[in-house]
């Protein structure tokens, strides 16, 4: 036996027993595990926890605590393997190259725990060739990674990853799946097979949510769709199996036929042109693609091979997918196309469908004339094209509008003092607290009404006929207006004079008998009221006379007798309705006068003079009415001043007060008036000034700060700062993708407003 070929199977058996990672980084967790080739097939030997993270800007260090963590469940394994296959978001890479930004976090990874990178993976990716060496055809479904902030939607379509959108998440999740699928421009109609993954998350009410959503009236989808959802490892196990495969490959192994259907369905494709080939040799081996795989770690690895300057002028001429060699060229030794290990970005992406190939047709001198036309069609097409890309980068850069809404928390000074305005003064002077001021007056005059809160009694007297007894010898004459008491004391007056004979005795054979005079005559009640109404027989007697020598009776019931409660002027209606309407005179006076002032000039209008000219009224106390107006002609006298006088005194009065960094912020203060005085035409008013103070911010400083940076990077710098408790972010047009929003590079594109809490 050869000694290359003992030395050949010692380094397979080797590589056999060898160990790897694979590190799964999702937008909110990261899942490790540990995966083998054996038996020329990619196993999983232990899976790591899930552990969630949130970026942190400027530090990468809760992701690197979440690997650790999920990295404990690992520890187990001996000897510890460092050599790593990485599963990344689609927003981590660009085309066939990492991110700078990403890739200097992945670096920091690897030189945290030792890792060795050899080579990585999109993971919606490798999970479209999971489910496609699983289920034995190309896949067509929508992929949904539901997370706890977003939702990111994937259309594959015949194996091939169509494109993915992210939606942030609101509480209905099918508005939120169907928003980003309704972001793909395609007029075919969507798979009716919905996949859902998350290593973290119980997807079972999400998948209720999905399948009660009415999918056939929102989107053109031939059949309702199937909601499944996928094991809650898959993520890690298609990096491990479908991204471990093509980089087990890279290293070296031989893998079985099974699991190199991706290679051979590649290698089967029609071949391209002589010349196509060398180009494409040439874009293979661009020494950039390498050399950003070292900025992240993605090296060589010594054991397996070291390249000399002649190998890699080699490794540059080779394809990225490398054909089957003929036995004529087996037997003339050519080296295989698996010796190079190359894990440069491309060459660890092997099993993604190669691009289709474009081809030139060979023109003969008849094609000339249809040649140029098609020449002349492409130019117009390209400029065409480049002219509206460029109209979509202008307007991308200068037509969105950022407003930025801080909420600070504010402080409150108050200050109570008292501001002289004189009109002899024609400038200020803080330190009497004096401001100029005029003389203005005006008469108004305006008419007011009310309801009235008093009471009457009216009504009708009782009348009736009294006759009167004369018990005495002599006759009585009685005068009109004489008072006949009834019962309870009811007193009634006689309607005219009444004169009653004298009593007279009469003589018989048995006894002496007396006959009392007696005279009838008209009586009426003295008040209103049915108590007047009386019946017949009732007992009366005269006023000032007693029982025994005058007396009275009612042989005829008193009646006519009522009484009713109407409403009456007051003496308190009067006063009140006149105050409220001199107040309101005095208010419209200061107004009118306000009005004929110069912008910027305030009227007094507590303390002003008053002085009514006129006054009238529709009644008087107690008559009987449903309301009351009065009509007054005011004249009202009071103090002109400047508004900006009296906030500069104010200002002065609260500079030494305030603290440094805080400002005072006027619209936001208020001004309360305690007292106000006018005597002699000088103003004498005592006020309480609660003067609102916000942080001092540099507007023009802040907008550099954060211009060009996403609305989530910007509000995690504004909510850091000193004396902000919210922040609003509003960026229009509204339409913008989520992924394109961002805050205006032009800093007249935003602006920043201050408001204040809202204090409950």
């Amino acid at each position: 036996m050869a000694l290359e070929d003992i030395f050949s199977k010692l380094t397979t058996k080797e590589k056999a027993q060898e160990q790897f990672l694979a590190v799964e980084i999702g937008s909110e967790t990261v899942t490790t595990a540990v995966w083998q080739v054996i038996d020329g097939q990619t196993k999983i030997i232990k899976v790591g926890t899930t552990e969630e993270w949130e970026v942190e800007k400027g530090s990468n260090e809760g992701l690197l605590v979440a690997i650790d963590n999920s990295l404990q469940k690992l520890e187990e394994i001996k000897p510890e393997p460092n050599k790593v296959i990485f599963g990344l978001q689609e927003g981590w890479v660009e085309g066939e190259e990492i991110v700078k930004e990403h890739a200097k976090t992945l670096r920091q990874i690897s030189q945290k725990f030792g890792f060795k990178p050899i080579g990585f993976v999109v993971t919606t990716e490798a999970i479209v060739q999971l489910l496609k060496r699983e289920e034995g055809t190309p896949p067509t479904a929508i992929l949904v990674r539901v997370n706890q902030s977003e939702i990111q939607v994937t259309l594959v379509n015949l194996g091939k990853v169509v494109g993915s959108e992210v939606v942030a998440r609101s509480e209905d999740v099918g508005a939120d799946v169907e928003e980003g699928l309704a972001r793909f421009e395609t007029t075919e109609n969507f798979p009716s097979r919905m996949l859902l993954y998350n290593a973290s998350l119980n997807l079972e009410d999400v998948r209720q949510d999905l399948l009660s959503y009415n999918w056939l009236e929102k989107l053109p989808f031939l059949h309702f769709p199937k909601v499944e959802i996928l094991d809650i490892q898959v993520t890690i196990k298609a990096v491990a199996i479908a991204g471990g495969t093509e980089a087990a490959k890279a290293l070296g192994f031989e893998m079985t036929e099974e699991e190199d259907e991706t290679r051979e369905e590649v290698q089967e494709e029609p071949r391209e042109t002589e010349a196509e080939e060398t180009e494409e040799k040439e874009k293979e081996g661009e020494p950039e693609i390498i050399a950003q795989a070292d900025e992240i770690g993605f090296k060589l690895e010594s054991d397996v091979y070291q390249p000399t300057a002649r190998d890699r002028e080699e490794h540059e001429e080779k394809p990225l997918f490398p054909k089957k060699t003929s036995q004529k060229e087996e037997q003339r030794g050519e080296p295989e196309a698996r010796q190079d290990v190359r894990t440069g970005l491309k060459h660890i992406l092997a099993f993604l469908p190669r691009p289709f190939p474009i081809r030139m047709p060979k023109l003969s001198l008849p094609d000339v004339l249809v040649a140029t036309r098609i020449k002349v069609a492409l130019i117009v097409a390209l400029g065409f094209f480049g002219l509206l890309t460029g109209l979509s980068v202008y307007g991308y850069w200068t037509i969105p509008k950022a407003r930025l809404i801080l909420y600070v928390k504010p402080r409150t000074l108050e200050k109570e003092l008292t501001v002289t305005i004189s009109p002899e003064s024609t400038q200020i002077e803080s330190a009497k607290n004096l401001i100029p001021g005029k003389i203005v007056e005006i008469e108004v005059e305006n008419s007011k009404e009310k309801e009235v809160t008093g009471i009457k009694v009216v009504g009708e007297k009782a009348a009736g006929e009294v006759t009167i007894y004369n018990k005495t010898t002599a006759t009585k004459t009685f005068p009109e207006g004489t008072v006949v008491l009834g019962p309870n004391n009811l007193a009634f007056t006689l309607d005219g004079p009444v004169t009653v004979a004298s009593a007279s005795a009469k003589e018989s054979d048995e006894a002496l008998t007396t006959m009392f005079g007696k005279a009838k005559g008209k009586a009426t009640a003295s008040q209103i009221g049915s108590e007047y109404n009386l019946s017949t027989n009732t007992d009366f007697s005269l006023k000032s006379f007693s029982t025994a020598s005058y007396d009275a009776k009612n042989e005829t019931p008193f009646s006519g007798g009522t009484s009713r409660e109407v409403p009456a002027i007051s003496d308190e209606d009067i006063e009140t309705l006149l105050a409220e309407l001199t107040t309101e005179l005095k208010t419209e006076g200061a107004v009118k006068l306000e009005e004929k002032e110069d912008e910027g000039n305030r009227v007094l209008n507590e303390g002003a003079e008053t002085e009514v000219i006129s006054q009238e009224l529709s009644g008087k106390v107690g008559d009987e009415a449903q309301k009351i107006q009065a009509t007054i002609r005011l004249k009202v006298k009071s103090l002109a001043y400047r508004e900006d006088d009296l906030k500069e005194i104010l200002r002065q009065a609260i500079s030494e007060a305030t603290p440094q960094d805080f400002e005072l912020q006027e619209e936001e203060s208020q001004t309360e008036i305690r007292s106000a005085d006018m005597k002699d035409a000088v103003g004498q008013v005592t006020l309480l000034y609660k003067a609102v103070l916000v942080p001092q911010i540099d507007e023009e400083q802040l907008k550099q700060d954060l211009k060009g940076k996403y609305p989530d990077i910007a509000l995690e710098f504004l909510e850091k700062l000193p004396n902000v408790v919210k922040v609003d972010i509003q960026i229009t047009p509204s339409g913008i993708p989520d992924r394109l929003k961002h805050i205006p590079r032009f800093t007249k594109n935003i602006s920043i407003e201050m408001k204040v809490e809202e204090r409950e």
